[in-house]
């Protein structure tokens, strides 16, 4: 398993400069809201994503008193008996430079090598939109787990983004033919079935995990996941389709079919999730999608990945908050929490183990008792 040993921030939002000593298991972090503490997982998602979960622009989260951010980890890994020595990863960007990432003092060149380095499950309020929002968020989710259990996936997504972005500036220029888009479309419909096909071979492997969380939840029978593939059947191969919509795509310069117009369907016997399923219930069937992928990624690599959620007792009632922290230590991998109140993970203690506890108050990082009353850092 890989986790932190050490998280160092400066100049992230209102954390001017910060540290934690991490428990290799689970790390409650508690302060009132606005204090910083989701700015630590965004410390965290910066490192194995290149950006913030809550802000795209990463120089819009430099603090106003800094001229850059920095993010550190130092990081252990050992699968059984074995260990790697400690590795470093870090995350640069001042107002006037791009983004920098670091491996052991080595340059990073993409955010997908990073999140092979530092595999990162998150959950936070906006994770809710994975089943109210557009498709492209739940296209995300399936690309997170696709990625972190095919080696070929890359390759195949990276090829097919090139080729459609080729294809599109093709389309852009008006009065061209099918000769000019005949090698593009042949690499998209290559690449793009190849994508569907791992895609729609990772849901059908995720939903018994799906399934089983969802039980243990006491909730929701009935869930389905059903993988559209961006192109009508109708229409054969991808290639077939692309080919029957050329002149559409040429009229509005743009590539109607592939894969990058899929779309997931989660439905409850037959229905719309979303549009069926309470406010509570649409919350705890995303907790169960992603605890599922991380439940799977554990089972395909024998090793689990990290886990950050971002304000849990406001989006779950007592009982489910008990079932949802009992999930994530049955991972036994690192885990890095946040709530108000340390009174609302105090019951759990059974659940939580032997946790740290770190308080966040305007801006300002320190260790805190544990729920037994001593220090667990």
């Amino acid at each position: 398993m890989v986790y932190l040993t050490r998280l160092d921030l400066y100049g992230l939002r209102n954390l001017q400069r910060a540290r934690l000593d991490c428990n290799p298991q689970t790390n409650i972090i508690y302060g009132q809201n606005g204090s910083g503490k989701t700015s630590l997982l965004e410390g965290l998602s910066l490192l194995s994503r290149a950006r913030s979960f809550r802000q795209r622009d990463t120089k819009a989260i430099i603090n106003h008193e800094s001229e850059q951010l920095v993010v550190s980890a130092r990081c252990k890994r050992h699968h059984g008996n074995v260990s790697q020595p400690t590795a470093s990863l870090g995350i640069q960007r001042s107002r006037t430079a791009t983004l920098q990432a670091r491996h052991n003092g080595e340059s990073v060149s993409s955010a997908m090598e990073l999140s092979a380095l530092l595999p990162l499950q998150i959950i936070e309020p906006q994770s809710f939109q994975l089943l109210e929002g557009g498709p492209l968020q739940r296209r995300q989710f399936i690309d997170w787990g696709v990625f972190h259990v095919e080696q070929a996936y890359r390759s195949h997504w990276l090829a097919y983004q090139r080729g459609l972005k080729q294809r599109n500036e093709l389309l852009r220029r008006g009065r061209i033919t099918s000769d000019l888009l005949a090698p593009w479309s042949s690499s998209i419909a290559a690449h793009g079935e190849a994508i569907s096909g791992f895609r729609q071979a990772y849901l059908q492997a995720l939903t018994p995990y799906v399934r089983r969380q969802l039980a243990s939840f006491g909730a929701l029978d009935g869930v389905e996941l059903q993988y559209q593939s961006g192109w009508s059947v109708e229409h054969g191969t991808l290639l077939q389709a692309l080919e029957a919509s050329e002149q559409r795509d040429i009229k509005r310069g743009l590539t109607h079919c592939g894969p990058h117009r899929a779309e997931l369907k989660v439905t409850v016997s037959g229905h719309s999730a979303a549009e069926v399923m309470s406010r509570g219930e649409v919350k705890l069937l995303v907790y169960a999608l992603k605890l599922a992928q991380a439940q799977y990624y554990a089972a395909h690599h024998g090793e689990p990945c990290v886990l950050a959620i971002d304000d849990l007792p406001a989006e779950l009632d007592y009982r489910h908050r008990g079932q949802v922290l009992a999930a994530v230590v049955a991972l036994q991998g690192q885990s890095f929490i946040t709530g108000v109140d340390r009174g609302d993970f105090s019951p759990f203690g059974v659940e939580i183990g032997e946790a740290s506890l770190f308080h966040v108050e305007q801006g300002e990082v320190s260790a805190a008792d544990g729920f037994g009353g001593s220090a667990t850092i």
